[in-house]
């Protein structure tokens, strides 16, 4: 279990798949990832075990520190143990807990986890270019602009840009020592 000021990162359960489902099949989380059908439960069990057999593959639930519920999910994508880089995914789906302090918390959580206790360089992620607040919570962590992807997602009827985003251990660090100072 991994303990931020305001969440808890930790292994997702089998008893976390029914939060799990219900924030997923939200309608403002589905637009989020753009069109897909909503998930059943066959598709977050066959998630769970292919999660748990992957060397490349990772999930994490977020819960609020103080009532232990589950309110997002981390994914972490194709890690490279010999390179020490993965990419990230963040999605906070309980609406009560949708602010920016939850999200940001719970990303140094994780990233402070990869970073310190894995050795990992390099975390990457992908975010809509429409999508300012993620933008904003990634560069308050220590996410940079990278690149950026033209008509890479369909969503709302036209293809929308992505930018990728990195944070690498040393932006981490910076980041994490302006915030104590």
């Amino acid at each position: 279990m991994l303990r931020g000021e305001k969440t808890i990162v930790r292994a997702i359960l089998r008893a976390d798949l029914p939060a799990v489902l219900a924030g997923f099949n939200e309608e403002e989380v589905m637009h989020r990832f753009g069109p897909h059908f909503p998930y059943g439960e066959a598709y977050w069990e066959s998630f769970l075990e292919n999660i748990a057999r992957s060397e490349r593959d990772k999930a994490f639930v977020v819960c609020d520190k103080v009532h232990r519920k589950v309110i997002g999910l981390i994914q972490l994508h194709s890690i490279h143990a010999r390179n020490r880089t993965a990419d990230v995914f963040i999605n906070m789906f309980a609406p009560e807990f949708t602010g920016d302090e939850y999200e940001a918390d719970a990303l140094r959580v994780i990233l402070r986890y990869l970073f310190e206790q894995l050795n990992f360089h390099r975390i990457s992620t992908w975010l809509h270019e429409d999508n300012e607040r993620a933008i904003r919570i990634g560069e308050s962590v220590g996410f940079v602009r990278e690149a950026l992807l033209l008509e890479e997602n369909f969503r709302d009827g036209h293809f929308t840009n992505a930018y990728i985003m990195r944070c690498l251990i040393s932006e981490f660090r910076a980041k994490e020592a302006s915030r104590a100072s």
